[in-house]
């Protein structure tokens, strides 16, 4: 099973919440780059949407992403909603 986890940024300073929420897509870039589990597009990290999804998430990795993003995010003090979709919708 493949797993899709969509990011947003939810708080209400949106241009400053913004930069730190590319600031925070980029480690998760390169995180899961480093550890093969998963892949996000770079095109959507430098987008103005303040979204991204993480794809192609192994359902067995799937708790372990979700709980290290949601750390990451708390821990860069980026607000963020996070949903998780089997591949193929919700």
């Amino acid at each position: 099973m493949i797993i899709v986890l969509t990011l947003v940024v939810t708080s209400n300073n949106r241009l400053t919440d913004l930069h730190k929420f590319k600031n925070f897509a980029e480690d998760v870039f390169g995180w899961l780059r480093d550890n093969g589990w998963g892949e996000v597009d770079f095109h959507e990290i430098d987008g103005p949407s303040g979204m991204f999804a993480i794809r192609g998430v192994k359902s067995s990795k799937s708790r372990r992403v979700v709980d290290w993003v949601e750390q990451e995010a708390k821990r860069q003090h980026v607000t963020i909603s996070l949903e998780v979709q089997r591949d193929g919708g919700p």
